[in-house]
Parts: structure tokens; C-alpha cells; sequence
């Protein structure tokens, strides 16, 4: 009798739970789309080339931080930096160079971020 008793609460318990996760369901909105990643991850492994606009962030850097046009030759002007070469560079090589020359210049560990404009 007590293992009918309790097959019945927890099958009340199962219906009710049930019903309530169905009632959270009907009123969700849609799941969102996924977006297309393609577009971003090609971004990051094509070359950079003469015209391309890169936002470049040198944390604790602001006045490297902005966004850059690479010139006809090729290279952007970072200030005490001088020219850097860019065009040729997928965005994480200009990253890993920046962050080589600002090692040069006395800044270890400098956290660079380059995204495409």
C-alpha cells in the first residue's frame, strides 16, 4: 500500500512538473537565429590589404587604441611606433608584430586586438 501511495505522488509529481515546464514553453519567444560566423572567422584569416580600415586596441594604451587605414604601402602610423607593415598579415599576425614591438619599447605583455572595420 505505502509503494502505491508513493508511485502516485511521484506520478502527480512528474504530471504537474509537466505542465508547468509545457506552460514555460508556450510562452518563450522563438529561439533567435544563429548568426553567421563564417563572415567573422574569414575576416580573421584573410590578409589584410592597402584601404582596409583595422580598429587596433592596446589595452591600457589609449592612445594607440583607434582605428587605423592601411596605406598604399601597405602600412599603418603608430605613433612612437613609427610604420608598422600590415598588408600582407592576417589580423592575428598584426596582433602578435604589435605586441613584438611594443615588447621593443619597454610594454611586456601588451594584450593587442585587431578587428577588421
Amino acid at each position: 500500500m505505502l509503494r502505491i501511495r508513493m508511485t502516485s505522488v511521484s506520478m502527480v509529481l512528474a504530471v504537474a512538473g509537466a505542465l508547468a515546464l509545457g506552460g514555460c514553453a508556450a510562452s518563450m519567444d522563438p529561439a533567435p537565429a544563429i548568426p553567421d560566423t563564417a563572415s567573422f572567422l574569414n575576416a580573421n584569416v584573410q590578409p589584410l590589404q592597402g584601404g582596409d580600415a583595422v580598429r587596433i586596441v592596446v589595452f591600457g594604451k589609449d592612445d594607440l587604441s583607434r582605428t587605423y587605414t592601411i596605406g598604399d604601402d601597405g602600412r599603418i602610423s603608430l605613433g612612437a611606433l613609427g610604420g608598422v607593415r600590415a598588408a600582407g598579415l592576417t589580423a592575428p599576425e598584426l596582433e602578435q608584430k604589435i605586441a613584438l614591438l611594443l615588447a621593443e619599447h619597454g610594454v611586456d605583455n601588451a594584450q593587442v586586438s585587431v578587428l577588421r572595420d
